[in-house]
């Protein structure tokens, strides 16, 4: 699995006044011109792959490479679409478990991964019921982590990797502000405990604080982080 760092992407359709689509004649070819931003320009490699998306079969498909001129990649296409200016990167499998100061799992919090100056470009990611998460981050690359709880409160920092394998993180255990103790038990319509349902604690149907489970008699209990009053 490989990843893709665009440099710029371009959107191209051509219609008649009638708006029927206006093809490219087989023997012609167009120039296209993509701006790249000033504070990636440093990174942008003097030859980059071009990736046309394939309406039909619903993926970018490599056909040709565009050449840095100035502050700005030129490529000749045979047809128009959207066109993408992509460096591909080699990726790793990157997982981990956010817990709270009871050892639960912190459901709901906020990862963030940025990689290094210039391109700080940032990826995100949940975590579940568990306080899991996983995802596909560039190899190789030292990368910033940050933890935001479910109130979107900065928790936690640190530098990770480089990793050239996929990786699984020792749990990350943070110190949730305003920690509430939720415990209670959920029954059905006939007075018997829901067995390994849960509970979602959320701020009036918005920002969700946590997941709670219950066990085998509906019983739960659990820390959250409680926003405010």
């Amino acid at each position: 699995f490989m990843g893709m760092e665009t440099f710029g992407m371009i959107g191209v359709d051509l219609y008649t006044s009638s708006g029927e689509v206006v093809e490219m004649a087989k023997d012609k070819k167009a120039t296209l011109t993509f701006p790249v931003p000033a504070e990636i320009l440093g990174e942008a490699p003097s030859e980059i792959v071009m990736w046309p998306y394939d309406v039909d079969l619903g993926y970018w498909m490599e056909e040709g490479t565009a050449i840095l001129t100035g502050s700005n990649y030129i490529a000749e296409v045979a047809h128009f679409s959207f066109w993408n200016c992509d460096d591909p990167f080699e990726t790793v499998l990157l997982g981990g478990r956010v817990i709270n100061s009871a050892g639960m799992g912190v459901a709901g919090a906020k990862v963030h991964l940025r990689r290094q100056a210039p391109t700080n470009n940032t990826g995100y990611a949940i975590t579940d019921i568990d306080g899991r998460f996983n995802g596909k981050i560039p190899a190789g690359e030292i990368l910033e982590l940050e933890l935001y709880d479910p109130c979107g409160t900065l928790v936690h920092s640190q530098n990770i990797g480089p990793f050239s394998n996929d990786e699984d993180l020792a749990d990350l255990t943070v110190s949730l502000p305003n920690e509430a103790n939720i415990s209670g038990r959920i029954v059905d319509c006939t007075d018997q405990g829901v067995d390994y349902g849960y509970l979602q604690v959320s701020t009036l149907g918005e920002s969700v604080l946590g997941y709670i489970t219950t066990d085998a008699d509906g019983n739960f209990s659990g820390l959250i982080s409680v926003c405010d009053d």
